[in-house]
């Protein structure tokens, strides 16, 4: 018998004498004495590490000074929880990625998510933009058009056919969001809402918006819980920092702006989430921003969250050392929620780990229920649609055709882009002016590999402990520090699960009762 390798030991700051013990795929959540974590740390193979980077603060390998003897009904219970295992660990990974592609094979009938995106314009010019180069170099001025009307209906028949694909959608309302670039611009208000009518009168639907929200005022009578009921918007800090970093082209800033309508949209029903991009330059402000939250009064609505995120290092103007992963981010915001309580109205990165442990440690979730075979959409049930008819499967990975994943033809038809045989010499692209010089090599352009990552598809992951909860990183982020699609970006998951694990198990221990709102998504 020996240590699973998908043992994770949670430390207690409240219960030194004990520790949590988490099995990464059966499940178990169990509390133990200090010793009986030792027996298991003593009984392990060597800890696995990842691919490319280091993991600090990791539980090291000990041999106690005196070896220690556990009863026969401990080891059992060891046993049939899964952290003592009859099975090698080549035999254990195999296990887990058999389980994870049967997993993800069910999760891609799932009912579709639909990106749509009626223009890459923008007015604002945020610095840290993926899409900057866009609106800021004259070469790629032909990609800021607006989304014809014939091209929305040939979306819209799209769907149709992209349902068909997805036995589970059947029966179930469509799941839209509009993107950008700006998508609820002024201007496009009356495409925007002849669209949505479309939309509605093709099928059922659930609309959203990801929005700078600078002029959501003309869309007011479109917020609504039966229209567009749901948008997340991004405030970058108190106002002097924010009208730094979130400028309009003319230079001016867009605080006071966001925040008036934000309160409208909250006044008129529908739920607002509010992203907080962090970095090295306005973490230390966040205290300011969380007290003009409560000024304002967000914090009492409860169609209102505000969260944190890391900003990501993926435009030429982005240096990475001015960025931080996110168990950073959750770690200095928990250093400063110390001194300034009032910053809990802003959530960490590590508190959707949290609220998801605290509910399977009540009994109101069970553990396979929170599992992922794939990090996000982008590999099962995502489609991202632009202007130009051209279909992708990460919406942070929009603009350049040669990553896309499909175009859509004149009477509507999906053409998906499946893997070429690579013993077919492939035919030379058309030449297209719509290159974003931002992902670099490889060119992943068919939806086959998009579809089929999972963490099963790289050992170093499917080795992992964390690979259920993970679902393997961002392949977004991998190939911007990696530079390869398959293999892995850790952002910190492992310290972030074991510290809201932890906060979780003293939640609970202490009577605690808090939730912690679901996040949109991973845009900018």
């Amino acid at each position: 018998m020996r240590t699973s390798s998908y043992t994770i030991y949670v430390d207690l700051p409240d219960s030194p004498d004990e520790q949590l013990l988490v099995h990464g795929y059966s499940g178990a959540y169990d509390v133990v004495e200090r010793r009986v974590a030792d027996y298991l740390r003593a009984h392990e193979d060597d800890r696995h590490t990842p691919l490319h980077g280091e993991w600090p603060q990791e539980s090291q390998r000990v041999t106690p000074r005196v070896p220690v003897h556990l009863p026969d009904e401990t080891i059992e219970m060891l046993r049939r929880r899964g952290f003592l295992t009859a099975r090698s660990a080549i035999e254990e990974r195999e296990l887990v990625k058999k389980a994870a592609t049967r997993r993800h094979a069910v999760e891609r009938e799932n009912r579709p998510t639909y990106i749509l995106m009626p223009t890459y314009q923008c007015n604002l010019r945020c610095g840290y933009c993926f899409q900057d180069h866009m609106r800021t170099n004259p070469a790629f001025s032909h990609l800021l058009k607006t989304m014809s009307k014939d091209m929305a209906k040939r979306i819209v028949r799209a769907m149709d056919k992209i349902d068909a694909l997805h036995p589970n959608a059947a029966g179930k309302p469509r799941r839209i969001t509009l993107f950008g670039g700006e998508p609820l611009l002024a201007e496009n208000r009356p495409f925007i809402e002849w669209w949505i009518n479309e939309l509605k009168a093709a099928a059922p639907c659930e609309i959203a918006a990801v929005s700078n929200a600078t002029q959501l005022e003309a869309y007011a009578d479109l917020l609504s819980p039966d229209i567009i009921d749901h948008v997340q918007i991004t405030i970058d800090g108190p106002p002097d920092v924010h009208d730094q970093r979130r400028i309009h082209a003319d230079g001016s800033g867009s605080f006071e702006m966001i925040a008036k309508n934000t309160t409208m949209a909250l006044e008129r029903g529908i739920n607002i989430a509010m992203r907080v991009n962090v970095d090295k330059f306005n973490l230390a402000r966040l205290p300011e921003l969380a007290r003009a939250i409560i000024a304002h009064g967000w914090d009492k609505n409860p169609k209102f969250m505000a969260y944190a995120a890391a900003v990501h290092a993926s435009n030429e103007q982005t240096d990475k050392k001015d960025t931080y992963n996110g168990y950073a981010v959750s770690l200095r915001m928990l250093e400063l929620r110390e001194k300034h309580p009032e910053l809990r109205v802003i959530a960490r990165p590590s508190d959707e780990l949290r609220d998801m442990v605290f509910q399977i440690l009540r009994g109101h979730a069970q553990p396979w229920q929170m599992y992922k075979s794939a990090f996000c959409g982008a590999h099962s049930t995502m489609y991202v649609f632009d202007a130009f008819g051209d279909i992708y499967a990460c919406w942070e990975r929009t603009g350049d055709p040669s990553i896309r994943i499909g175009t859509i033809d004149e009477d509507g038809t999906p053409q998906l882009m499946r893997r070429r045989d690579p013993t077919t010499p492939a035919a030379e692209p058309a030449p297209v002016k719509r290159l974003l010089p931002v992902l670099g090599k490889p060119i992943v352009n068919d939806v086959d590999t998009w579809r089929e990552r999972t963490f099963a598809t790289n050992d170093t992951c499917a080795s992992c402990r964390y690979a259920f909860y993970c679902g393997g990183g961002c392949a977004a982020e991998a190939m911007d520090h990696r530079g390869e699609f398959h293999t892995n970006y850790c952002n910190g998951f492992q310290q972030r699960f074991r510290v809201a694990a932890a906060d979780a198990y003293s939640d609970v221990k202490q009577g605690r009762i808090g939730a912690f709102a679901q996040t949109v998504g991973c845009a900018s």
